[in-house]
């Protein structure tokens, strides 16, 4: 794998750390300079071990200061971002994803899907007050997120559906045949991650392609973030 990066005019270096395996990755992401991207191969874990422990994954994504690229070594990999969807709940922090993905998009010369999941009926600790949008309301609101990446020259369009979040991503993905998921994470913690997960984490546990993560959760703290976690409204 060096050989071949090399190959590609990359500079390489590796390291070997002992103990526990997302602490030691996520002390790396922490040091000076830091990463730009984490790349990581995901290995789910079932039954007890996943709900003492979780996988490497899942809580090195909850964590991270930077974007997480995971990978389930059971699906083809080609790195060829020929469609990248994007999950957007219409939280002003779900849009941080969008500037990694106008980046690959550009490299990939992508077709890029935003797509917004509207919840048949109101969800537990993630909404305070519940009104079903319609389809020209939705439009409306993801259409200024369209333009950026039109005026870079790519393709781009939207896609609402309705139900459960996870689901209506991860059956998105494989209609659109998607070669990558981007989409951010605000972060759970206590009863309602016990209760809930994340969705980020639901479609990672599924994803029929790579999922790329942004942690919104810490990334800004005025009054509206405030006011809207206390509200709930978070992935």
């Amino acid at each position: 794998t060096r050989a071949e990066l090399r190959r590609l005019g990359l500079t390489t270096s590796k390291g070997l750390a002992y103990g526990d395996a997302a602490s030691e990755i996520l002390a790396r992401v922490q040091a000076e300079p830091p990463p730009s991207l984490v790349a990581i191969r995901t290995r789910p874990r079932k039954g007890l071990d996943r709900v003492l422990l979780g996988s490497v994954a899942e809580r090195v994504i909850r964590r991270s200061p930077v974007p997480v690229l995971a990978i389930d070594p059971a699906v083809e990999e080609t790195f060829a971002f020929t469609r990248i969807l994007v999950p957007l709940d219409l939280h002003p922090l779900s849009t941080e994803v969008l500037p990694a993905v106008l980046e690959l998009a550009r490299i990939h010369t992508s077709e890029v899907v935003l797509v917004h999941v509207v919840p048949l009926q109101p969800e537990p600790f993630t909404y305070r007050e519940f009104e079903l949008r319609s389809p020209e309301s939705v439009e409306a609101l993801l259409e200024p997120h369209l333009e950026p990446l039109g005026r870079a020259g790519l393709r781009a369009r939207t896609r609402i559906e309705y139900g459960d979040a996870a689901e209506e991503i991860l059956r998105a993905a494989r209609e659109e045949s998607a070669d990558l998921v981007a989409m951010t994470t605000h972060g759970r913690r206590g009863p309602a991650r016990w209760v809930l997960g994340s969705v980020a984490e639901d479609v990672l546990r599924h994803s029929p392609c790579p999922l790329l993560v942004v942690r919104t959760a810490g990334l800004a703290t005025g009054p509206e973030v405030v006011e809207s976690e206390a509200a709930g409204i978070e992935r």
